[in-house]
C-alpha cells in the first residue's frame, strides 16, 4: 500500500512538472489574420474570395500570379503581378467584413517600364495582425 501511495504521488508530481514546465504553443502561434475580417479582393472588375484568412483565390485566373510571400509573428506580405492588355487599367480594392478593418492603398507608377504597383495594408484596431499586399500590374 505504502509502495503505490508513493508511485501515485511521483507519477502525479512528475505530471505537474512535464505540463507546468512546457512552452505553450500559443507564445509562438503569432497574430490571427482571420481577425482581419477579409472577404474579397477585386482586381481589375473581378471578384476573388479570400482563402486562408488572407489569400485571394486566384486559381482561375490565368494573368494573375502569387510571386512572394512573407510572415513574421504580427505581419505578412503577399505580392502578386498581374498581366493587363494595354486597354485595361489596373485596379484593386480589398473588402472585410469588419467596419473597423483600415484599409489603406498607396498606388505607384514605373512609365518606363509599364508597372503601375498598389501596396495596400490591412490592420484593425485592437488586433495586432497586419496583412500587406503588393499588386503589380504589368501592361503588356
Amino acid at each position: 500500500m505504502k509502495k503505490l501511495l508513493r508511485v501515485t504521488i511521483l507519477i502525479i508530481t512528475s505530471c505537474l512538472f512535464l505540463f507546468s514546465c512546457g512552452k505553450s504553443n500559443d507564445d509562438n502561434k503569432g497574430a490571427d489574420f482571420s481577425m482581419l475580417g477579409l472577404t474579397s479582393a477585386v482586381i481589375n472588375g473581378k471578384q476573388y474570395d479570400i482563402k486562408k484568412d488572407v489569400m485571394p483565390d486566384i486559381s482561375t485566373a490565368r494573368n494573375i500570379t502569387i510571386t512572394g510571400m512573407q510572415k513574421s509573428r504580427n505581419k505578412a506580405t503577399l505580392e502578386y503581378v498581374i498581366l493587363n492588355n494595354p486597354e485595361e487599367v489596373g485596379s484593386v480594392m480589398l473588402y472585410s467584413r469588419y467596419s473597423d478593418t483600415y484599409i489603406s492603398s498607396v498606388k505607384s507608377e514605373d512609365k518606363e517600364n509599364a508597372i503601375t504597383t498598389y501596396t495596400i495594408t490591412v490592420k484593425r484596431a485592437g488586433y495586432e495582425a497586419e496583412m500587406t499586399y503588393i499588386f503589380h500590374f504589368k501592361t503588356l
